[in-house]
């Protein structure tokens, strides 16, 4: 009975979510509260800053805790944030857009048969421009 009330909630809240809507406030009260409850029910806001999640953990994150999830991405030993999704920024697989302080570009890997110009997704390695630390030791 718990499992089938459980994914009830689940698909409810999933369409609502993939239709820009608000869910029912009785599948909070019902189900997710509980699940809410265990990382101290207060939560409003949750980020990742690493590659992108998968897209049910996203989805079940986003689901289950009721907060707003954005991903980004960032490099201590770097720049910190490199990339990060926008506030209005729903959908999911990516890290969103890059930081405007940030130089970043993709170079092709030939050797992997990795090309900026691969189709339907362009597949390179990431780089990160200096011009970030460059500017830091002027100073």
């Amino acid at each position: 009975m718990k499992e089938r009330l459980f994914n009830a909630a689940y698909n409810s809240k999933k369409q609502a979510l993939l239709n820009g809507k608000n869910a029912s406030a009785i599948w909070d009260r019902l189900v997710f509260n509980k699940i809410k409850d265990k990382l101290g029910g207060r939560v409003r806001f949750m980020t990742s800053g690493a590659s992108p999640m998968s897209p049910e953990v996203m989805e079940f994150m986003k689901i289950c805790f009721g907060a707003r999830v954005l991903e980004g991405y960032g490099m201590t030993e770097t720049a910190c944030v490199i990339s990060g999704m926008n506030e209005g920024d729903n959908l999911i697989g990516h890290v969103g857009s890059p930081n405007p302080a940030c130089e970043i570009k993709l170079v092709d890997v030939p050797e992997m048969n990795y090309t900026s110009a691969d189709q339907p997704h362009p597949r390179a390695k990431f780089v990160l421009g200096a011009f970030c630390f460059s500017r830091l030791l002027q100073r």
